[in-house]
């Protein structure tokens, strides 16, 4: 592993500390916590904005309050039009409720985007964490996801 990866892990843990502390404090009785699933659209590239389908599953009538976070924005983005946070209605009966988040890979590799979800309980907040792994690859030569023209016959000039 190298020593970028270690910080990466690093910087994640540190990040999970409050949500970690807040569930640890909850006074709630064991019943159902919002569950995030998750589903990356496509292939990620670098520079590329890559979108990630939020599934988000509890069994609530309150909003639910999704936070996004990037530990490294030198190695991940959110593209300008991107809410850092978002509002949800719950699903009816346990369905799981879509949220779709775009964030933009700055280097190849595994990288992280934090999702953390809150829902007011009896006793407070009851808050899940969850950390989002993205594995991106290079970009194609010329910077470009289109498909080269020019790669399928030869030129018959």
């Amino acid at each position: 592993m190298s020593p970028t990866d270690k910080t990466l892990r690093l910087a994640m843990l540190l990040a999970l500390l409050p949500f970690a502390a807040a569930l640890a404090q909850s006074d709630d009785p064991p019943g159902p916590e919002p569950a995030i699933r998750y589903e990356i659209v496509g292939n990620p590239v670098v520079g590329q904005p890559v979108a990630i389908n939020l599934y988000v599953i509890a069994e609530a009538t309150d909003a639910i309050v999704l936070d996004y976070r990037i530990m490294d924005t030198s190695s991940l983005q959110f593209p300008e039009s991107q809410p850092r946070q978002v509002e949800l209605k719950p699903g009816q009966n346990g369905a799981a409720t879509r949220q779709q988040v775009t964030v933009v890979p700055q280097r190849e590799g595994r990288l992280f985007l934090n999702v953390s979800s809150t829902l007011q309980g009896e006793s407070g907040p009851v808050i899940r964490a969850a950390a989002i792994p993205i594995q991106v690859s290079a970009a194609p030569r010329g910077g470009s996801t289109e498909p080269d023209a020019a790669a399928g016959e030869p030129d018959a000039s």
